[in-house]
């Protein structure tokens, strides 16, 4: 019987599985290389290293989650329907959610480092307008909301499907009203 040419998306692929399923700590170059019913060479060979082979897994579960992400958000409710959705990803993946947020940041030293370089920068235009704020206003809203929900979903991550989604959107509808009122109060003094 020929053998089968394993491949880097193979390789990335497998790995991903396991990291989906079992979490970031069974990718392993041996647990990927038994999944693809080969040596250890080709995972080697395509990612150099293990931290290689994790640093692929973490970008392709980005993508996964900005996949999702996208495919759920609601043009009329951009940034409600943005924070519901990534709640839910961490509830449906909660080993992806947790590898890509807790992914290292090198480059970046503080939480609004962060919220700089992966903040969406069309949210604060859209709700200083829908909300009649300052865009400064605005992003100091997006912000808050960021946090708010990173730590409702690392906590949706641990319940998983014990979650009551409603429950997580009146927690979200409530800090949202809280924050909106508070920028709003904030504008007019």
């Amino acid at each position: 019987m020929p053998t089968q040419k394993i491949t880097r998306e193979m390789v990335v692929e497998a790995a991903f599985r396991l990291a989906r399923e079992r979490g970031a700590e069974a990718v392993q170059v041996k647990a990927v290389a038994a999944a693809l019913g080969c040596s250890v060479q080709p995972v080697y060979g395509y990612c150099g290293s293990i931290e290689g082979l994790k640093r692929l897994v973490t970008e392709r579960a980005g993508r996964e989650l900005h996949a999702y992400v996208a495919a759920r958000l609601d043009p009329a409710d951009r940034f409600g329907s943005l924070g519901r959705a990534y709640a839910a990803f961490a509830k449906e993946e909660p080993h992806l959610y947790r590898l890509w947020f807790l992914r290292p940041r090198p480059q970046v030293a503080s939480l609004g480092a962060i919220f700089e370089a992966e903040g969406d920068p069309a949210v604060p235009g859209l709700l200083a307008q829908q909300l009649g704020i300052s865009r400064k206003k605005a992003t100091a809203l997006y912000f808050q909301m960021m946090i708010f929900n990173t730590g409702l979903s690392f906590m949706l991550t641990a319940l998983g499907e014990n979650t009551d989604a409603a429950e997580v959107q009146r927690l979200q509808n409530s800090a949202l009203a809280a924050f909106c009122a508070a920028a709003q109060q904030e504008e007019t003094e």
